[in-house]
C-alpha cells in the first residue's frame, strides 16, 4: 500500500483489488528477465530512438513504461491495484472470449501503459493502468481496414471558448472511462494474455469481441459508437468539424466538442447539460467532472459575471522545462535572440553525429502544441525552429534552449 505522505494529502491508492473471478492468477514479474515479453522489452531498451518516442507524448518521465518497472517501483501496490481494476472492468465489459488459438491464425501481443492522472493543481488524482494491444503487428486487410477517427481542430476549440465567454455559457467536463473498449470489433482478432495474468494452457488466447487501446481501428470504432449515441439523443454533428455536436431546440442550445474520450458540454442551461450527462451514463461508464477546470492539459478559469475565460498551461510548461533540464536556467525576455540568422547554418558531419542524441524534434513538437493552444507569442519562433527539424545543428538547439528560457520568464502569465 502506498505511503500517502509521499503524494498528495488525499491518497488515491487503496488496498489492492483482487482480479475478477477465481480463475485469474496474478503472476509476479520475473525480474530476472524471463517473462514472455522480455525479448521485446530488451529490444526496446536497446533502441535509443524508441526511448525518445516514449517521452514525446508525455513530457513527464515519472510514469513506468513497462509492467516490470511498475512492479519494481515504490508505488507497486498502487500499480497492482490499477492493473487488477483494469482487468476487472474489461472482463465485466465482455471485451474478450478465452479460447485456444485456431490453426493458422496470428496473435497480437498485449502490453501495459501506466499513467499517474493529476488534477489541475498537479496533485495526484489516481493511478491508471491500461491494457493495450500491440497493434503494430496487425495486418492491413486482415486485422483492420479503415482506421480514421476525427478530432476537433484547435481553432474550433478556441472559437467555442470565445463564444462561451461572450455569451456566458457554462462549461462542464465528462470523461468516458476506458472509452475505446466500447467499440464493437468487426474483424477477427486474437490477443495474447496480459503480462502478470494468465489462465489455462500456454496456447490459450483472447478472441477480442470489443476494441482495446492500441488496435489500429480502436479510435474509429469508439467514434462510431459515440456518434450513434449522441445522434440517438438528438445531437447533430457539424459538417465543418465532425468532432463537434450541436443540440438545438427552442432556446436550449448545447455545444459538445469531443476529443477522443474527453467530452465538454457548453451551454447556458444546467438542466440541458445534466440531461446529456444522464443520457450518456446510460451507455457508458463515465466521470462527471463538473465545471471545466482542465481541458486537454490546459487550466481553465471562467468568470461568467465578467464574461472572461482564462487559459493557462503553466503545469505543462513546468513539465517541459523539467523534462529538457531547463528548469534551473535564467529567464530571457525574447523568444529568439535578437538578430538570429539560423537559415544558412548547415551542420558538419561531426555535428550531425552529435545532434543524434539531442531531442530536438521532441522539444519543437512539444513547443508547437503550446504555441497552438495558448501561447501565440511563441508561434513564430516555434515555426522558425521547425524549419530545421530534418537536419538541426547545435546552433538550432541553442535557439530552442533560448525559447525555453523565455518561457521561464513568462510562465506565470495567463493568456486570455
Amino acid at each position: 500500500m502506498c505511503d500517502s505522505s509521499s503524494h498528495s494529502s488525499t491518497n488515491p491508492c487503496t488496498t489492492p483489488r483482487k482480479p475478477p473471478g477465481q480463475w485469474w492468477k496474478l503472476k509476479q514479474p520475473d525480474l530476472a528477465g524471463n517473462d514472455s515479453d522480455s525479448d521485446d522489452e530488451a529490444a526496446l531498451l536497446a533502441d535509443s530512438e524508441f526511448c525518445e518516442v516514449e517521452f514525446a507524448g508525455a513530457v513527464s518521465g515519472a510514469d513506468p513504461w513497462s509492467y516490470r518497472l511498475a512492479m519494481k517501483s515504490p508505488d507497486s501496490d498502487c500499480w497492482t491495484e490499477a492493473c487488477n481494476t483494469e482487468i476487472f472492468n474489461l472482463e465485466a465489459n465482455g471485451t474478450w472470449e478465452l479460447m485456444e488459438l485456431p490453426p493458422g491464425k496470428k496473435v497480437v501481443n498485449s502490453g501495459w501503459v501506466f499513467k499517474v492522472k493529476r488534477l489541475a493543481d498537479g496533485s495526484i488524482e489516481r493511478y491508471r493502468a491500461r491494457l493495450v494491444a500491440k497493434g503494430y503487428s496487425q495486418r492491413p486487410g486482415f486485422d483492420f481496414t479503415e482506421v480514421f477517427a476525427p478530432t476537433f481542430r484547435p481553432a474550433s476549440l478556441r472559437l467555442i471558448i470565445a463564444l462561451a465567454a461572450r455569451e456566458g455559457y457554462k462549461m462542464r467536463s465528462v470523461d468516458i472511462s476506458s472509452a475505446f473498449t466500447y467499440g464493437e470489433l468487426e474483424e477477427e482478432i486474437y490477443m495474447r494474455q496480459p503480462e502478470g495474468y494468465h489462465i489455462g494452457s500456454p496456447n490459450m488466447v483472447f478472441r477480442l469481441r470489443k476494441s482495446l487501446y492500441g488496435l489500429k481501428q480502436a479510435a474509429r470504432q469508439w467514434n462510431k459508437k459515440l456518434r450513434g449515441v449522441l445522434e440517438g439523443i438528438g445531437y447533430t454533428r457539424l459538417r465543418s468539424d465532425s468532432s463537434i455536436y450541436i443540440y438545438s431546440k427552442g432556446d436550449i442550445k448545447v455545444i459538445v466538442p469531443v476529443f477522443i474520450d474527453d467530452i465538454t458540454l457548453v451551454s447556458k442551461s444546467d438542466t440541458a447539460m445534466a440531461l446529456a450527462v444522464s443520457e450518456l451514463s446510460k451507455h457508458f461508464k463515465l466521470r462527471d467532472l463538473g465545471s471545466t477546470t482542465l481541458l486537454l492539459g490546459i487550466q481553465v478559469k471562467q468568470d461568467c459575471s465578467h464574461h472572461t475565460i482564462s487559459l493557462s498551461q503553466e503545469h505543462y510548461i513546468k513539465e517541459l522545462l523539467e523534462r529538457f533540464n531547463m528548469d534551473d536556467a535564467n529567464p530571457l525576455s525574447t523568444p529568439l535572440a535578437p538578430g538570429s540568422e539560423l537559415s544558412d547554418i548547415v551542420p558538419s558531419l561531426e555535428e550531425q553525429a552529435e545532434m543524434k542524441s539531442v531531442p530536438y524534434l521532441n522539444a519543437v513538437g512539444a513547443l508547437q502544441y503550446l504555441a497552438t493552444m495558448t501561447r501565440p507569442d511563441i508561434a513564430y519562433a516555434v515555426s522558425y525552429l521547425g524549419r530545421f527539424n530534418s537536419n538541426p545543428a547545435p546552433a538550432h538547439w541553442l535557439a530552442v534552449k533560448h525559447l525555453f528560457r523565455y518561457l521561464i520568464g513568462t510562465i506565470v502569465k495567463i493568456e486570455k
